[in-house]
């Protein structure tokens, strides 16, 4: 059973640090926080001239980044933390853009990416932003597995790096907006948009559908994943999609052949 805990007008982001702490940003400079694992939400200061929060990420209990759209076109868009949230500090430069999502690859380096057609990367923990890739068009979604295999979704285009952005490769899939990104290190990746959800599993070097959905039934927007390997994506209607992943064996038996009596360790 899925549970309320609050109604405004509008989340765009949330993230739990664990199974206590969690944040979320949405319309109207709204940025709450829990401590008792979703059941209160308390309003904290994040940014300044905030029109609304888009996006909110963390790598570990103390650093995380939110992303906003700002009133201002002078407003840096990223605001970061290092103190598990306590307190918020606005990126230095390079995020006075529109930015849609933001992702860590390492512990210091993540990237940005929003309508203005580039990938943007920091290498300082989301002070500093540079472009990083000038890709075109509308650019949505954007996740990194780790500092070379990552993934960006577009308008009917998935860009798909495995050099930390140096260069570039994409599918084109027809018209749909690509929000929903989720990208694994061993080359699995899960791209949601309108409707469907596409999969590769070698990289990028090929994506097939995993889900074809009912065409205007749903807009997945972000899509998570379990520490057990479970896949959630959720988008418009309230609607939310789960992938059980197969039970498989982690483990290995020292020897294969063995005589009647003899002991095998596993």
């Amino acid at each position: 059973m899925w549970s309320a805990s609050g109604n405004i007008s509008g989340l765009e982001g949330i993230w739990f640090i664990n199974e206590q702490l969690g944040f979320a940003g949405g319309w109207n400079n709204y940025f709450i926080k829990t401590t008792d694992g979703g059941n209160t939400w308390t309003q904290v200061s994040c940014g300044t001239n905030v029109f609304y929060y888009v996006d909110v990420v963390f790598w570990d209990d103390n650093n995380g980044v939110a992303a906003a759209m700002m009133e201002g076109e002078t407003d840096e868009a990223i605001f970061i933390t290092a103190d598990g949230g306590d307190t918020w500090v606005p990126a230095t430069s390079g995020t006075q853009v529109d930015i849609q999502r933001v992702c860590y690859a390492d512990a210091t380096t993540l990237y940005a990416v929003g309508t203005g057609g580039n990938v943007l990367k920091s290498v300082d923990g989301g002070h500093n932003w540079n472009v990083q890739a000038p890709l075109g068009g509308t650019l949505v979604g954007v996740d990194f597995a780790n500092a070379s295999f990552g993934v960006v979704g577009a308008e009917g285009v998935i860009f798909v790096t495995n050099d930390g952005g140096k260069s570039w490769s994409y599918t084109e899939t027809g018209y749909e907006f690509f929000f929903g990104v989720k990208a694994f290190e061993n080359g699995t990746a899960y791209v949601a948009g309108d409707d469907n959800i596409y999969m590769t599993t070698d990289y990028g070097q090929s994506f097939v559908p995993d889900h074809l959905g009912v065409y205007g039934e749903a807009t997945f927007y972000r899509v998570r994943s379990t520490p057990n390997g479970n896949m959630f994506a959720c988008g418009s209607g309230g609607t939310i999609l789960k992938k059980t992943m197969p039970l498989t064996a982690s483990f290995t038996a020292g020897e294969t052949t063995v005589c009647k009596g003899a002991s095998v360790n596993f």
